[in-house]
């Protein structure tokens, strides 16, 4: 099974202390959110060291695909400007 494995992976990264860089954190925010794990991908949204593009996408569109239209409002405002 995927998600198993996933978890099992995820783990290895999490005691790993890696999860803060930009690539394993947005794979990682990526499946929490394509899995329904929303708390869990804001988590690893909140405990990224940088923010590039990708992720702030990817948890705007977490939150809109199920309809948590209130804190997806409060990302997008949260987005940094750019010019």
């Amino acid at each position: 099974m995927v998600i198993g494995k996933w978890k099992i992976d995820h783990g290895l990264v999490l005691k790993s202390g890696h999860e803060g860089f930009e690539l394993l954190g947005s794979a990682s925010l990526y499946l929490h959110a394509s899995c329904y794990e929303i708390t869990e991908a804001k988590r690893v949204f909140d405990e990224l060291c940088e923010k590039n593009d990708l992720v702030w996408s990817l948890m705007l569109v977490g939150f809109v695909q199920y309809r948590f239209l209130s804190e997806a409002l409060k990302v997008f405002e949260e987005m940094p400007r750019r010019g």
